[in-house]
């Protein structure tokens, strides 16, 4: 499935991290678990933005439900202050809920690991990363409003620059000195690998 469904050029890499999940589940088990149906939680950013968090599966293990998050990233670039953002984000939207109160939840990274892709042997190119809900000191309330500003203020001027572009744009497309076919060339470009 990695290597047949989505992007092609994201094929390589989904199959590297479904592999790496797999070797982890060898010694981990989650297999073995009872997997749990759950509904999608959100994060409130503001009135009007909610983020839109989910985890992979929850399992029931010793008696307690335990959610599993996920990140396929390749690289795990996150500060201190950015991992104690995603896990309060967690924290707020879904392990404040009833049934997960006193679940220890995990989050799972499988970056690439550098030693790995000069070891022949190895198979696999990336290595675990777990975090365990315990790991990483929740933001306080200022800390969290800050954060929530500064994603505001960027999302922000990051739509007035997407505005800009537009604009100009269109303005070439009135003026005839960009060809309509040549933008929707440049943007599948994007997203298909040659």
């Amino acid at each position: 499935m990695a290597t047949s469904k989505g992007a092609p050029a994201g094929w390589t890499q989904n199959r590297h991290l479904v592999e790496a999940f797999f070797d982890y589940d060898a010694t981990r088990k989650f297999g073995a678990s009872n997997p749990i149906e759950f509904e999608r939680e959100f994060f409130r950013v503001s009135r009007e933005v909610l983020v839109p968090v989910a985890p992979v599966s929850i399992i029931r293990e010793r008696g307690k439900f335990v959610p599993i998050f996920v990140c396929g990233w390749t690289t795990n670039p996150l500060s201190l202050l950015q991992r104690r953002l995603l896990m309060t984000v967690y924290e707020d939207a879904f392990f404040s809920l009833t049934d997960f109160r006193d679940s220890p939840g995990e989050v799972l990274f499988f970056p690439k690991n550098e030693a790995r892709e000069r070891s022949p042997e190895e198979k696999n190119l990336r290595a675990p990363e777990i975090w365990q809900r315990s790991d990483y000191d929740l933001l306080s309330l200022t800390e969290l409003n800050e954060c929530v500003e500064i994603f505001v203020l960027a999302r922000d001027m990051a739509r007035q620059v997407l505005q800009n572009e537009i604009r100009d744009l269109q303005d070439k497309m009135k003026a005839d000195i960009v060809d309509p076919g040549e933008v929707k060339s440049s943007v599948d470009d994007l997203f298909t690998k040659k």
